[in-house]
């Protein structure tokens, strides 16, 4: 018994000073991102979703320091299922800023003559590196707020191990169902700017039929966790592990398939650059390629991270089938 206490008392120490740590290092994620937008912002989006996400990240360490101060199973369970949405936001967005980084040098190259008024005391070469710099910075700051976040998400799983094997379940399958529209909605983003190009689509559509189906998933997870109908919450999860699967083939395929967007949009130009002007639309080739560019980057981002959350969901089925067991 004095054991117990004793692992609990650490679990709480443990929580409240890594929630201490986050809640300095959400301010820093601010500053990083609100720099790092300086240099590139119409080519990235992470800085400023980086900036929104150090601010929250600094609310949860307050909730995880509330809770752990009065014991509160509610308190810690909402920060629990909010640090995991938070993670996987955040490994998405600075994963991007990381990859987006040679995208930000082209940016330069052919921006150079309007930055050097808002970086007079730079050469580009210099101001290449310091955004470069910036940048490395701002990702380095946002994993380790994951890894401390992952270490929270961990200890208050010890602290309330009971409430979460049974919450589990029905909040990964209403968070299902809000991901399956995200993912319809970047699919139908980048197919939008796609269907210009030459390049193979499959996995938009891969995107869009899993985005549907995990919806549709997600309110049968949750109906079958309501009833507590065993048979078909293994059929959710067997349906949740194909999905998983079609999802990170899609979700590399598409990071995979950014690499050929340059030698395709140049040799195919020509009657790219027809089609935009057609539908009205003016755009510098360079420019073009940076906008399939990230889209591909992005969405691929996004489905690989996504797979990770659909693995947490699967093991949430698996729990919760072994509480219905006993």
């Amino acid at each position: 018994m004095k054991s117990h206490k004793e692992q609990k008392n650490f679990s709480r120490w443990m929580l409240g000073i890594i929630s201490a740590t986050t809640f300095i290092i959400g301010p820093i994620m601010m500053g990083l991102g609100y720099e790092a937008s300086k240099f590139g912002m119409d080519v990235l989006i992470a800085d400023r979703a980086l900036m929104g996400m150090g601010g929250i990240v600094c609310f949860l360490s307050i909730v995880s320091i509330v809770g752990t101060i009065f014991s509160s199973g509610k308190v810690l369970q909402f920060a629990f299922y909010s640090l995991i949405i938070l993670v996987i936001f955040v490994s998405v967005f600075s994963t991007g800023a990381w990859m987006m980084i040679g995208d930000i040098e082209n940016y330069i190259d052919r921006n150079w003559e309007s930055i050097r008024l808002i970086a007079p005391n730079y050469s580009m070469i210099e101001f290449k590196i310091h955004a470069e710099s910036e940048i490395q910075s701002l990702v380095s700051f946002s994993f380790t707020m994951m890894f401390l976040s992952i270490l929270c998400i961990g200890t208050i799983g010890i602290m309330i191990p009971k409430k979460i094997k049974k919450s589990l379940l029905p909040v990964t399958t209403l968070i299902l169902s809000i991901l399956g529209s995200a993912l319809v909605a970047i699919s139908i983003y980048s197919r939008r700017h796609s269907n210009y190009t030459q390049l193979p689509l499959w996995t938009n559509y891969v995107f869009t039929l899993i985005g549907f189906i995990v919806m549709g998933l997600g309110v049968f997870g949750y109906r079958s966790y309501l009833h507590s109908n065993k048979m078909n919450i293994i059929i959710y999860s067997i349906i949740l592990g194909f999905t998983s699967i079609f999802l990170i083939v899609a979700g590399i395929g598409s990071i995979l398939l950014s690499d050929l967007v340059e030698k395709n949009i140049k040799d195919n130009w020509e009657h790219i650059n027809n089609d935009l002007s057609t539908e009205g639309y003016e755009v510098d080739i360079e420019d073009f390629i940076g906008i399939i560019n990230s889209s591909f980057k992005i969405g691929g981002l996004f489905g690989v991270v996504n797979f990770v959350f659909f693995i947490l969901a699967f093991v949430g089925a698996i729990l919760y089938i072994g509480l219905l067991k006993n």
